[in-house]
């Protein structure tokens, strides 16, 4: 017999597996900036990327355009629960939005605790393993349709480059 702490949640669905786990991950920990190729960025409208200063949460890359749009890329060290760990945050109510999305086939989430997206801020999260979550950030300062579709590209290109090696 269970006992209530032990019942799933009906409130919200279990975070997805990682089907086809990214296994090198040191080396783009090492240098972030190999997530997002220059010819990748170039295709999206961005320059090649500069490691981030700021990399508190995690190694991490940044890339900029020439009208101030941006979009970082995280390998986050505090979620060792990977994308099961932004699915229990939803759960404890600490994101404005929520909103599960396939990403070239690994399980992403767009979620953040603040609702940036009317403002042009949008960000997703890839679980990349069982246990590493890339978080990518976009700001164009436009619509959330964009930010969000480029957060989007941006991890697609992402994921492509660590799967290939």
């Amino acid at each position: 017999m269970s006992t209530p702490a032990q019942q799933p949640s009906s409130s919200s669905p279990e975070a997805p597996k990682v089907n086809n786990p990214i296994t090198n991950l040191e080396q783009f920990k090492q240098s972030p900036c190999d997530m997002v190729t220059d010819q990748q960025a170039k295709s999206l409208g961005f320059n090649p990327g500069e490691p981030s200063e700021d990399a508190t949460y995690g190694p991490a890359c940044d890339w900029h355009d020439d009208n101030f749009g941006y979009f970082g890329l995280t390998l986050l060290n505090n979620q060792p629960l990977g994308i099961a760990g932004i699915y229990r945050n939803q759960e404890q109510g600490r994101y404005g939005y929520f909103e599960p999305v396939d990403v070239a086939g690994y399980p992403g989430v767009y979620a953040d605790a603040y609702d940036a997206r009317k403002e042009g801020g949008c960000t997703l999260n890839v679980g990349v393993t069982d246990t590493q979550v890339v978080t990518v950030t976009a700001l164009l300062n436009e619509n959330e349709a964009e930010a969000c579709d480029l957060a989007l590209q941006a991890a697609e290109a992402a994921v492509k480059t660590m799967s290939e090696g």
